[in-house]
């Protein structure tokens, strides 16, 4: 459901639900990164890019999320403003025209944001079960620029601790394809997301907040949804079992999350998170910086 449909249904105002998005994303975002900091990889992972948009339809929005490919464990995520391509009459690209002079979105920002969600694999492979880990990504450009241009993949990648590995985004979209754990998220993203739905109405109007509903998302994917629904249901085995977190951590996860509040002095987070914590991410057109409360700083 929509922000406001859900205002609707529980008879209180937009802000009253943004709110406690804002609260819980936080949430979220601390547990999660100390469940991160435990997880010992025994898979290979897989990178993909979801497009979608916010502000309006000239905004669209690249979501980077690294899945682990057998578990579908959601490890990172972030995501990017891009220019709108495609096919358009001559009318929309005279107002695309117009719209950048506004605000022009960087030509290498989906490299960026590949880069940014692997800020945090070099602490993964380190503490990796199986060697060497099987990094997996399909013909983008994007990604074969981003990869050459980084230092510490390309240094694992020396040491035998790292394959890069492409794959062609044509082979079919079955449960074979080396690809299938970024599919199968992309078809659960546009099923359960609102706003990621193709051609809706309940587009995100805000970068910050739509990053803060993907981080509940995140939360429930990982730590609530079962791997498979074909499970016991007194103890289904999720996502965050498949990757290899510990039942006991599980437990202390599912505790803090809805019982104790979570403080950035106290759970440090790696830097794209922290970019969500705080509400860094850019969004077209706005006239000024999203409001923070003085108590997430704390």
């Amino acid at each position: 459901m929509g922000v406001r449909a859900l205002g609707r249904l529980f008879q209180v105002s937009r802000g009253t639900i943004e709110n406690k998005i804002f609260r819980l994303a936080h949430q979220a975002l601390g547990v999660q990164g100390v469940v991160w900091g435990r997880i010992r990889l025994g898979e290979d992972l897989v990178t993909d890019g979801l497009e979608s948009f916010w502000v309006s339809q000239y905004y669209p929005v690249n979501w980077q999320v690294l899945v682990g490919a057998q578990s579908q464990f959601i490890y990172g995520v972030d995501a990017v403003t891009i220019r709108r391509k495609g096919r358009m009459r001559e009318e929309q690209k005279r107002r695309r025209e117009e719209k950048e002079r506004t605000y022009r979105v960087s030509a290498k920002g989906v490299e960026g944001s590949v880069l940014r969600v692997y800020q945090g694999v070099d602490y993964l492979l380190e503490g990796a079960v199986s060697q060497p880990v099987q990094l997996r990504y399909d013909e983008h450009p994007a990604y074969r620029r981003a990869f050459a241009n980084d230092a510490a993949l390309q240094e694992w990648v020396q040491r035998g601790r790292l394959e890069l590995r492409s794959y062609s985004s044509r082979l079919a979209r079955t449960t074979h394809n080396p690809l299938f754990a970024a599919n199968y998220l992309d078809r659960e993203l546009r099923k359960d997301l609102a706003e990621h739905v193709r051609e809706t109405t309940r587009f995100a109007r805000a970068a910050h907040t739509a990053l803060e509903r993907f981080m509940v998302y995140l939360w429930e994917h990982n730590y609530r949804k079962p791997f498979r629904i074909n499970q016991p249901a007194e103890d289904p085995l999720t996502h965050a079992r498949k990757a290899g977190v510990s039942p006991a951590i599980l437990r202390w996860a599912e505790s803090w999350m809805f019982s104790k509040r979570v403080f950035l002095s106290r759970f440090p987070l790696p830097p794209p998170w922290l970019d969500v914590w705080l509400r860094m991410q850019e969004t077209p057109l706005a006239q000024k910086h999203p409001y923070l409360p003085h108590y997430a700083l704390l």
